[in-house]
């Protein structure tokens, strides 16, 4: 089993999530579990806020509001979509993050 940590945009809500997901599989991949740890919400002057995800309700709502088929394909190219853990702090650099 593999586990990346990616970025799903929500454009209908102006929002990123930020998923930990569980899959298994090369060429026919299979989500395992999906783990929302955080949500990037975009404004309309160009800032973001970070909020954490710490709740399993919350995890589970966030959850149910991903389009899986997007989160697969971004799995496909694994190689270049998903970010590896390390990286993670470096893609909300510069976020307001007081409400984490």
């Amino acid at each position: 089993m593999n586990t990346s940590n990616i970025l799903w945009d929500d454009e209908a809500r102006n929002r990123t999530i930020e998923l930990q997901v569980q899959w298994k599989g090369e060429s026919d991949i299979k989500i395992e579990a999906l783990n929302p740890t955080r949500v990037i919400l975009r404004n309309d002057d160009g800032s973001n806020r970070s909020i954490g995800v710490h709740t399993e309700a919350g995890r589970r709502h966030l959850a149910s509001k991903v389009d899986v088929v997007a989160v697969t394909n971004q799995l496909s190219g694994a190689t270049t979509s998903s970010i590896p853990v390390s990286n993670i702090g470096s893609i909300v650099e510069g976020i307001n993050a007081t409400q984490m």
